[in-house]
């Protein structure tokens, strides 16, 4: 199908970085980790067809032209200095700061986490994998993703703890992490992976809906970080 667009809803984004993939000449993936940078510019790293089988790939796109759905001028984004060596992952999330200016990309799959931070005006990776959020194995399930409180720094990533059961707070500035709540519903499961995770900004507050690991009508929850009862079911 032909046509021109300049933006891309997490649907057509998904569906896009497989073609970007497969035009690339590299093998078909899934579970790459993306973000958008005031929706100007999308990102998207890694991924893959398999765990045996990730990519590094590093391209971004610009969506303030237009440009044929078919053939999208993704562009490798340009590494200044050496790559991070465990970048390529699959099932890795990426968030966006942007008092900081940077892309902090968090593989939590594997048995110790890894996090680099990517400093958009330099160019460069800083490699945290020395400095790991926690002493011990992360257990989150595939699907997991974070999204950034722009008023504290603080990224939030439901079920990336306790095989699930739990959500990590990971804060960007001090490099320190802790594990929260989730919702009632989400701690009776054997993980919460494949919601979508958004900050909005009119409310100060994070949407959580859909996923996996829980069979109960309810699936729409927010919350808002420091209160004492963070967590309201909204349906």
């Amino acid at each position: 199908m032909h046509g021109s667009t300049k933006r891309l809803p997490s649907l057509t984004a998904t569906v896009v970085c497989f073609i970007a993939w497969k035009a690339s000449a590299q093998s078909p993936g899934y579970s790459m980790a993306f973000t958008t940078v005031d929706e100007r510019t999308f990102y998207f790293q890694g991924g893959g067809g398999t765990p045996l089988n990730t990519s590094e790939s590093f391209y971004s796109l610009d969506l303030t032209h237009s440009w044929e759905t078919v053939s999208p001028p993704w562009t490798p984004v340009h590494i200044v200095g050496p790559y991070p060596e465990r970048l390529a992952a699959l099932g890795n999330t990426m968030v966006y700061s942007r008092s900081l200016q940077t892309l902090t990309t968090l593989d939590l799959i594997r048995s110790s986490a890894f996090i680099t931070h990517f400093d958009l005006a330099t160019g460069t990776y800083e490699d945290l994998s020395g400095l790991p959020p926690t002493q011990v194995s992360l257990n989150a399930t595939d699907g997991v993703a974070g999204a950034v409180d722009p008023t504290t720094n603080h990224v939030y990533i439901p079920g990336a703890y306790a095989g699930g059961t739990l959500m990590l707070d990971f804060d960007l500035v001090s490099r320190t992490a802790t594990t929260l709540l989730l919702p009632a519903v989400a701690s009776k499961t054997s993980g919460w992976s494949g919601y979508t995770f958004v900050w909005n900004e009119v409310r100060r507050s994070f949407f959580l809906w859909g996923g996996r690991g829980h069979s109960e009508s309810s699936y729409f929850f927010e919350f808002k970080p420091g209160n004492v009862m963070p967590w309201t079911e909204l349906v």
